[in-house]
């Protein structure tokens, strides 16, 4: 699939907020909930509390990249936040906890 859709709309954001489920990590935090289409789509939440420009969009990068790997045909909306500055996160552990997040969101969603 490569990357999946992009989530744009504020009301999506809201939807998957208020009606999803969370996920809460040590350097993540995500709502996920299903669409009800048939791809995935990915949002993100970073606001400049977390780091500058440049840690912010690495930390979108890498997402992206676990998501298109993990997620594939998943039809299921996800918000990703960090949950910590985004100064401290190294790669490795990013992606075990995406891991997680991916095996959690498959569980629930299937």
């Amino acid at each position: 699939m490569g990357l999946m859709e992009s989530l744009k709309k504020p009301k999506d954001f809201r939807r998957t907020f208020r009606l999803g489920k969370w996920f809460h990590g040590e350097w993540l935090k995500a709502a996920f909930m299903p669409n009800g289409g048939k791809k995935g789509r990915l949002g993100f939440s970073v606001s400049t509390r977390y780091g500058n420009s440049v840690q912010r969009n690495r930390f979108k990068r890498r997402i992206r990249h676990l998501a298109a790997e993990a997620l594939k045909e998943l039809p299921v909306d996800v918000v990703v936040m960090p949950a910590t500055s985004l100064s401290s996160v190294r790669k490795k552990d990013l992606g075990e906890e995406f891991k997680a997040l991916a095996e959690r969101i498959e569980r629930d969603v299937e």
